[in-house]
């Protein structure tokens, strides 16, 4: 900050600009060699990019021959499959003259040529390669055993085929691929050979449904020298033409595939990416060219500019000065300073607070507690869980000794992050009144559980064995008194519960031991431990039935004083001579709920998100709210959540249209269940039902 008011920093910044203005003059050697530069860099990136052209093209034709190659292979593993029916039947049947075959086979073979787009003529060869069947009869007598492919055939297995070279047809005069199946007797001996061609007008069909760009020449050539098939004509491929290529074999055969595309087609798109690229390049040249002549041009600008920065440097001392001002006289203490030292400032509170006379000493006893720091035992701890490890704020409680007296001090510091390194500022505040207010409270709190909490219990305890013992001799107004006085005395004692369990929230010290509880059992005890209570109201409590034998891992002693909040209020809202129902019930994806449900007036709608506050307003008109500390709902809240739950709230009220008869809330503790392979709890095990 003292570096954005300091007027020297805008002498430099002159002195800046007037050095940009005399290197100016050098602009036009800096801008030959600029141009020597652009054009062997566009030449070099030509280049480069001529060179990514023609591996892009290959690598696209491999990858076209190899598409061709598959949608080849398939299809002939389609005919294999047809064929192979065939050649099982003709191995376990003699293969007799050409009368018997055609009896037995003929119009099965013809079908298959018909209806099979690979398949066009076929014969049948016996061992010898006389042909003894064909679908074109001046072929029936005809010796094939000198052919490659019956040769090929012979050694093959059952249910394989073999391609062979390209040749004319003895019948047709035509180019031809042949292709045979061998047949084979089930013991492996061979019975024949079937054989087939596979003609231009099948490479066509494939060629058309793999959809491969019309340009592109595509041909199935054997090693030998061969040529099954060329998609090729004068205007794809002219004579003389330069092309690009890439070849890939077909499986099991001597056949290859060959794309291959004109050379001027595969660079079409590079020698507009070039024209583009040095269009791009000499418009970016004439842009710098420009920018440096506009440059020098605010160049001078800004030296003109020097005597306005110079008055706005003086209000900006003027401004710092009144921040100063402010600073040093605001009521809380605040210190700033960062890592590297250059920044370490504090004003007279803080100064006065930490007892020390200038800024770096109140920076040496504040700085180790900054975020992500150890600070020990330097002066101070925590005041949170929280102030740990990479967080970017943290409060911690310093104290320090002023004429006999300790005086507690509460520090903030937040984490800046700038250009220049890690900035911190600390707030301090004098929170002696408060710390001493907090420690009367802790030990209200802890004379409330010796003085108030312990009388309380005997007194329960005792009213409840003198009924044990005692009260069937009773009279029955004595025994209702009695009663009335336990009942009483559990309502006290709940009501010290939640606030010991306030306290315990409230300084992060409330113990949570879960472990595997039947649902039942809870919803049980809690309605056995409050039938007296329900009673004193004309309120019938009832269980209903559910959820049997259904575990949850939870603290069983937490969950039944959430769920003793929720009954007591019910029973307080429930008309005389009403109902209040507890159950427990399987909810979809294995969660489990405990559930109270009362006939009382509802909650309107006003009050239905803030009921789970600490001392909350009254949700009802003065005649229908009851009495309370407000802290009920609040605590259930609290210790459901800790354990992995949620409240949720179904409510009627008058003011939903509801009647009289269909008034009332529902609220349900909603847990996961237990794992399944989560172990049986004692049966013995029993809690106290009330939480105490």
């Amino acid at each position: 900050m003292a570096r954005l008011i300091d007027p020297q920093f805008f002498v430099e910044v002159g002195g800046v600009a007037y050095a940009a203005l005399r290197r100016s003059r050098r602009m036009f050697l800096g801008g030959a060699l600029l141009t020597v530069g652009t054009v062997l860099f566009v030449g070099l990136v030509v280049y480069v990019d001529y060179q990514r052209t023609l591996d892009s093209g290959r690598a696209r034709l491999a990858h076209v021959a190899t598409l061709f190659n598959q949608t080849f292979a398939s299809s002939m593993e389609l005919a294999s499959a047809q064929i192979s029916g065939v050649a099982g039947e003709l191995a376990r049947a003699p293969i007799g003259s050409p009368e018997d075959v055609e009896a037995q086979f003929g119009g099965r073979l013809r079908a298959i040529a018909a209806s099979s787009e690979q398949i066009d003529e076929m014969l049948i060869a016996d061992p010898e390669g006389r042909v003894v069947w064909a679908s074109t009869a001046p072929l029936i007598g005809v010796d094939v055993g000198d052919r490659a492919y019956f040769r090929d055939a012979t050694a093959l297995p059952a249910g394989r085929h073999t391609l062979g070279v390209p040749i004319t047809a003895r019948t047709l005069d035509t180019q031809v691929t042949p292709v045979a199946w061998p047949i084979r007797s089930p013991d492996g001996g061979l019975r024949g050979v079937i054989a087939s061609s596979l003609d231009a007008a099948y490479f066509e069909a494939l060629l058309a449904r793999t959809r491969l760009d019309p340009e592109m020449l595509v041909e199935i050539v054997s090693a030998q020298g061969p040529i099954a098939f060329s998609s090729a004509g004068p205007e794809i491929a002219p004579e003389g033409a330069a092309l690009i290529e890439s070849q890939r074999g077909i499986p099991g055969s001597d056949l290859s595939t060959r794309v291959a595309v004109p050379r001027g087609e595969a660079l079409e798109g590079f020698w507009l990416r070039s024209v583009s690229f040095a269009a791009i390049a000499l418009s970016l040249y004439a842009c710098a060219l420009a920018a440096a002549f506009i440059a020098e041009k605010r160049a001078v600008a800004l030296a003109r500019a020097l005597a306005r920065l110079r008055d706005e440097a003086a209000r900006a001392v003027a401004a710092g000065n009144q921040f100063q001002a402010i600073f040093q006289n605001v009521d809380d203490g605040i210190v700033v300073f960062d890592e590297a030292g250059a920044v370490a400032n504090a004003n007279r509170r803080a100064r006065e607070l930490l007892g020390v006379r200038n800024a770096e000493a109140a920076v040496a006893l504040v700085k180790p507690h900054r975020p992500g720091q150890d600070a020990g035992q330097v002066s101070g701890q925590p005041a949170d869980q929280n102030a740990g490890q990479g967080r970017k704020r943290t409060t911690v409680a310093l104290s320090r000794r002023v004429e006999g007296q300790t005086r507690e001090l509460r520090c903030r510091i937040s984490h800046v992050g700038n250009v220049e390194g890690d900035a911190y500022y600390c707030v301090l505040s004098d929170v002696t009144a408060e710390e001493r207010l907090a420690r009367t409270r802790g030990r209200f709190v802890q004379s409330i559980n010796h003085e108030l909490r312990t009388p309380l219990t005997a007194m329960a305890g005792s009213l409840d064995l003198f009924l044990t013992r005692f009260g069937g001799e009773l009279v029955p107004s004595g025994r209702k008194l009695v009663e009335l006085s336990k009942g009483n005395a559990d309502r006290m004692l709940m009501l010290v519960d939640d606030i010991l369990t306030l306290q315990a929230i409230d300084q992060n010290q409330l113990v949570i031991e879960p472990a595997p509880t039947r649902a039942t059992e809870i919803v049980t005890d809690v309605a056995a431990a409050l039938a007296g209570y329900a009673e004193n109201f004309s309120v019938t409590l009832r269980v209903e039935p559910g959820a049997e034998g259904r575990l949850i891992s939870v603290d069983r002693r937490r969950v039944q004083q959430a769920l003793v909040n929720l009954v007591t209020n019910a029973i307080k809202y429930s008309p005389p001579g009403g109902e209040v129902v507890l159950g427990a019930s399987a909810r979809q994806g294995g969660a489990l709920a405990l559930w109270v449900r009362d006939q009382g007036p509802g909650i309107p709608d006003h009050a239905r998100a803030a009921i789970f506050e600490r001392f909350a307003r009254p949700a009802h008109a003065p005649g229908v709210q009851v009495t309370g500390t407000g802290l009920g709902l609040a605590i259930a809240r609290e210790l459901v959540e800790r354990q992995g739950g949620a409240v949720e709230l179904d409510t009627r009220h008058a003011e939903d249209g509801a009647s009289t008869e269909t008034q009332g809330s529902t609220f349900r503790l909603v847990f996961p269940a237990a794992a399944p392979d989560t172990p049986e709890i004692d049966e013995a095990r029993h809690e106290d039902p009330v939480g105490r």
